[in-house]
């Protein structure tokens, strides 16, 4: 453990000229730039008063700002109300309680021990999926309730890519439904009641991952795709609109191993302290700009339902086949932060763990696992070790081929 934080409610790590956070008490994982970081580590030494902290930071800072004082009382201020600091008489330190950790969650939805009553409804369907070598079934309920007409079918698509053909005895038992006033999630541990749609879906994913991978080391899931060639996995985080569902999509269809589309969960190898990628094939989800660019791959995009969600439209291609290796020890070759941009050309650009980190938490990187100090650092020893890039291109045949170089690992 690298952490630096005196603060016991905090855990602090340098990464580059930066500073990775992660405040214990709400779960959160953040990077303070290098004039922060600097003020955050004099503050968790000792006692300081703004006029210390400016003369301390004039002095260790190579061509200050003029307006130093300034962002230094904005800063404290901020701190304050988000309750890191304490006021000591006329100066602040970080706050050296211990805060117990919270679910960052927690006002999504309520968690009801097992075999809390659920409404009654009719069941739609009845999947049963295969996720890291362990069988699950999966209802979806409907209660005839109005309100979410479209989530059902929005679930059943992202699911449909682990469909499995036999079901193994006693598998992991789920159920998903919606009662037209919320959502809940049921399984043999506990009952989810939450209003918020996209924390429904998420928290039945975790459900999959968790009974999936619970033994083998999870630590993070983030919102990314990944797909590998010879056994050497590229990671593909990005927000939505990004491009990285086309670009998947396209790489599968010229013979690469799919991992996952939109969730890609990331374990520890407990042989050399490592990262593996755990597949999560959902379905990928396509959205109308990229049909064209895959029906000569895909002739049978056109038949797939269009399922509406979130004033958008998806359809969702399953992949099936040898396309999804069974083997999750692969190589973490290279993070690369996809973005297609019309008539651009293909670029590879490298990019410094703080900014691979950065763009992370903005495509959405998981704070419940990462907020575990021993989780952060996982993490953070990845970015160090792994190279990241950010990649444009509009080309998918010129960006396939400029990817094939990146696939040997070392």
């Amino acid at each position: 453990m690298t952490g630096i934080a005196a603060s016991e409610a905090f855990y602090a790590r340098l990464l580059d000229e930066h500073l990775v956070l992660v405040d214990q008490e709400r779960a959160e994982l953040g990077v303070l730039n290098p004039t922060a970081a600097l003020l955050w580590l004099l503050l968790d030494e000792d006692i300081h008063d703004p006029d210390s902290l400016s003369a301390a930071c004039a002095e260790l800072i190579d061509d200050a700002p003029d307006d130093l004082a300034t962002t230094i009382k904005t800063t404290l201020a901020e701190w304050l109300a988000r309750g890191w600091l304490e006021q000591i008489r006329d100066g602040y330190r970080i706050i050296r309680r211990p805060c117990p950790a919270q679910d960052p969650d927690r006002h999504r939805g309520t968690w009801f021990p097992p075999g809390k009553q659920l409404p009654e409804y009719d069941l739609v369907s009845a999947l049963t999926l295969r996720l890291g070598g362990r069988s699950f079934r999966v209802e979806l309920g409907d209660t005839g309730a109005p309100g979410h007409p479209d989530t059902l079918a929005r679930v059943r698509g992202v699911l449909s890519g682990m469909i499995a053909p036999t079901q193994d005895e006693n598998p992991i038992e789920l159920r998903w439904l919606h009662d037209g006033e919320a959502f809940w999630l049921a399984s043999k541990d506990a009952v989810l009641w939450t209003r918020d749609e996209s924390h429904a879906i998420s928290s039945l994913v975790t459900a999959l991952l968790q009974g999936a991978y619970a033994e083998q080391g999870l630590f993070a899931t983030m919102h990314a795709a990944a797909v590998s060639r010879a056994g050497a996995v590229l990671l593909l985080p990005g927000v939505s609109g990004s491009g990285k569902s086309t670009l998947t999509a396209y790489l599968v269809a010229q013979g690469w191993s799919y991992l996952g589309d939109d969730i890609v969960a990331l374990g520890r190898r407990p042989q050399d302290k490592g990262v593996e990628i755990h597949p999560f094939p959902s379905a990928i989800g396509l959205k109308p700009g990229s049909w064209p660019m895959l029906r000569p791959y895909y002739p049978a995009i056109d038949s797939l339902p269009v399922v509406p969600y979130s004033n958008r439209q998806a359809r969702f291609l399953p992949v099936g086949g040898n396309r999804v290796p069974t083997e999750t020890r692969q190589c973490l070759r290279a993070i690369l932060l996809p973005r297609y941009s019309p008539d651009a050309a293909v670029e590879i650009a490298p990019i410094s763990p703080v900014q691979a980190l950065c763009e992370l938490i903005g495509a959405g990187v998981s704070t419940r696992q990462t907020a575990h100090m021993g989780h952060a650092e996982i993490l953070l020893q990845m970015l160090e070790e792994v190279p990241a890039y950010k990649l444009t291109y509009s080309d998918l045949d010129a960006v396939a081929s400029a990817l094939e170089s990146l696939t040997t690992c070392r």
